[in-house]
């Protein structure tokens, strides 16, 4: 990815945003830490990314080139739902049996 701009690799509106988030990094002249973005990729569809970005100074200290390191978080990011819905499940089956225990008679519909 050397050299390439981001409207060279990624489509339009996120392309944009990483030009935007760029240029508010070169600005601060921080490290910029951008955490679960979404980024379409051709080969593997859509994907997340953490991106580290910081600006490395030419010898009069002005920006001259603008580092960015990515990081694929995509699995991170579904393991991380997953628990979160097996959590979510867990919690209400926790509530429903504690709600029937509190009753203290079981209902049968026939």
């Amino acid at each position: 990815m050397l050299g390439k701009s981001p409207h060279e690799l990624a489509p339009g509106e996120e392309a944009d945003r990483t030009v935007q988030r760029d240029r508010e990094v070169i600005e601060s002249g921080r490290l910029g830490i951008f955490e679960e973005e979404p980024l379409t990729t051709r080969l593997n569809g859509r994907r997340y990314i953490q991106t580290k970005t910081l600006v490395i100074p030419g010898p009069d200290d002005e920006a001259r080139q603008l580092l960015a390191i990515c990081e694929d978080v995509t699995e991170r990011k579904i393991a991380a739902y997953a628990l979160e819905r097996a959590r979510d499940s867990a919690e209400a089956a926790n509530r429903a049996k504690s709600e029937f225990l509190a009753g203290g008679r079981l209902h049968l519909h026939l």
